[in-house]
């Protein structure tokens, strides 16, 4: 969105540390709650095995085909692209009612006095309010105002990692039918916009030069924001969603053919384990 590609790098880098700090964050959450495999009477093994028995159990419980399951994941997918897309005109269709009805500018004067007293320029806050609610629009206002480098790339920081109402929608709505609570999942994301837009002040100069150069220019020729890009496209679209999707395919057929696999050896390990020859 900014036309300049290098300026992945030092986005990608404060989102990701981001993301481990929240983890650590996170890592006593709910600590005191007694969580505990061990204090059940319980054997404990390592993580990767515990996880690896429960979806072997759980396959061989399931008792579907693979080709059903291959078919219900893909009509699944495909009902949650819907699911997606409807979220996001949904909350554009909002932002356009708010705008039009006033209420949008109402929203920005609490978010005009938080960047005034954090020195970030007011011409990013009507984005801002936008990426609160949706992050594509969001972060192309942001990208479009007339602010110095470094606040629009605190603000689109901040805004990737809070990812906007209409993300959260879509998870509360997968979540619905789980016991799930949505409070952490809030409070994390919230954390992660804190984080990521303080890394991106401290990681703008230092990543910028030493990795900037090496960021693949393959979307600067074909968005939507800028005009005149400043670097020669490698990919366009089309060619982008194909090899996803070519690459998606594959990653199923192998995480199919992975499953069988494990549980084939399992089977047969427990079998040997039973009836010793």
């Amino acid at each position: 969105m900014f036309g300049q590609p290098a300026l992945g790098v030092v986005l990608a880098a404060a989102h990701y540390v981001g993301a481990l700090l929240v983890g650590l964050t996170y890592r006593f959450y709910g600590s005191r709650r007694g969580h505990r495999h061990h204090g059940q009477g319980v054997v404990v093994h390592g993580i990767f095995r515990r996880a690896t028995d429960a979806m072997i159990r759980a396959r061989m419980e399931d008792g579907r085909s693979m080709g059903r399951v291959l078919n219900e994941a893909i009509s699944e997918s495909i009902a949650t692209l819907f699911m997606i897309m409807s979220f996001i005109v949904l909350f554009a269709v909002m932002l356009q009612v708010l705008s039009r009805t006033g209420i949008l500018v109402g929203l920005e004067l609490p978010l005009a006095a938080g960047f005034h007293a954090l020195g970030l320029s007011p011409q990013l806050v009507p984005g801002a309010v936008k990426g609160v609610f949706e992050i594509d629009l969001g972060t192309a206002g942001v990208a479009k105002a007339n602010a110095p480098l470094m606040d629009q790339m605190v603000v689109v920081s901040a805004i990737i990692a809070w990812s906007g109402l209409a993300v959260h929608g879509q998870v509360a709505s997968v979540l619905a039918d789980t016991d799930i609570s949505m409070k952490p999942y809030f409070l994390a994301r919230f954390l992660h916009a804190v984080y990521a837009g303080i890394l991106t002040v401290v990681l703008f100069r230092p990543v910028e030069a030493l990795w900037g150069g090496v960021a693949l220019p393959v979307f600067a020729g074909r968005d939507f924001v800028v005009s005149h890009p400043t670097a020669p496209s490698l990919l366009d679209a089309l060619h982008l969603s194909s090899v996803l999707l070519a690459g998606s395919l594959i990653a199923l057929l192998v995480g199919a053919s992975s499953v069988g696999v494990l549980t084939m050896l399992r089977v047969r390990w427990l079998a040997s384990r039973r009836h010793p020859s």
